[in-house]
């Protein structure tokens, strides 16, 4: 008979039960016991993104969703029951993570992995397909963005075809489905902007303000032809419209995260043809970079300070 981490470790090729022994937080080496504190349950039907903003190779704070409480040790993604007293690790990719506290979604490379939490049995669901430019020394590869309802929404990341792409995964059918070119700028809920254009520096493209549905994502309106997003306050999208390509003029605009009440916030320029960047939004103001120099542009004066 294998036994419950043989079996885990068997999906994932690991050899022998030693590579996926219970494991400690600090150093993989004896056993890690969980605390009464961690285990105080999140009780949601909704997936939630575990390890948000936790960098590789740095412990996370312990996380609960449902009966199932998270950890990652800076290098394996450890799991513990509100029955069990210690974790047990695992090869969920903790950049890629959602739960909703009785499965659980995670990619590897091109694949889409599900983990029924209860009977710690894994299942590749889907493959998304690499592009005809994919490079050996930097592979394509997907991660998961957000779940809503009965659809994940992934991103295709390719370094050899200069491109990014998004897909939907129905979590009904497991068919995957193309939706658009471009990546996510910002999710709200039910509403999101997408980038249209892959970029490795700072520059301008088409930004589209885009809806969840059941059928997958729906258009709602382009942000911007040649501008950046600026960034989310009180459930309200910021954008740049530039002038020209050179990015030193632009006109800064915000709207609600459906598309309407979109309201001039100012126009903002530099001196001499000095590029403009706003990098943090408020309510009542934006911080800009002026030809690297760092100043506040006021909504109400529409002008710096």
């Amino acid at each position: 008979m294998i036994k419950k981490n043989e079996r885990i470790g068997k999906v994932f090729g690991y050899i022998g039960v030693t590579a996926l022994a219970i494991c400690s937080v600090a150093g993989l080496t004896g056993t890690y016991e969980v605390s009464a504190k961690e285990k105080k349950a999140t009780k949601s039907s909704a997936y939630v993104h575990l390890f948000e903003g936790v960098e590789t190779g740095k412990a996370s704070k312990a996380e609960t969703v449902g009966d199932y409480t998270f950890c990652y040790d800076g290098e394996h993604v450890m799991v513990s029951s509100k029955s069990e007293k210690e974790y047990e690790e695992t090869a969920i990719n903790k950049d890629s993570a959602f739960t909703n506290g009785k499965t659980l979604y995670f990619t590897k490379g091109m694949k889409v992995y599900k983990l029924n939490l209860k009977t710690k049995k894994f299942k590749k669901v889907a493959t998304v397909k690499k592009t005809k430019k994919n490079l050996k020394s930097e592979p394509d590869f997907i991660g998961i963005n957000t779940i809503v309802k009965n659809r994940i929404y992934l991103t295709r990341y390719s370094w050899g075809s200069y491109r990014n792409d998004l897909f939907s995964l129905n979590t009904k059918t497991n068919k995957v489905n193309k939706e658009t070119k471009g990546e996510f700028a910002a999710i709200n809920g039910k509403y999101a902007v997408i980038k249209k254009k892959f970029t490795t520096d700072v520059s301008a493209c088409e930004y589209d303000l885009v809806k969840f549905t059941n059928k997958g994502l729906k258009n709602i309106k382009k942000l911007c032809d040649n501008g950046m997003y600026c960034g989310e306050v009180g459930g309200k999208f910021y954008f740049m419209e530039y002038k020209n390509d050179e990015l030193s003029a632009g006109d800064l605009y915000r709207c609600n995260k459906t598309g309407k009440n979109t309201k001039f916030l100012g126009t903002i320029k530099g001196n001499n043809g000095e590029d403009v960047v706003v990098f943090s939004v408020k309510k009542t103001q934006c911080t800009v970079s002026v030809g690297g120099t760092e100043k506040t542009f006021n909504y109400k004066t529409k002008s710096f300070k």
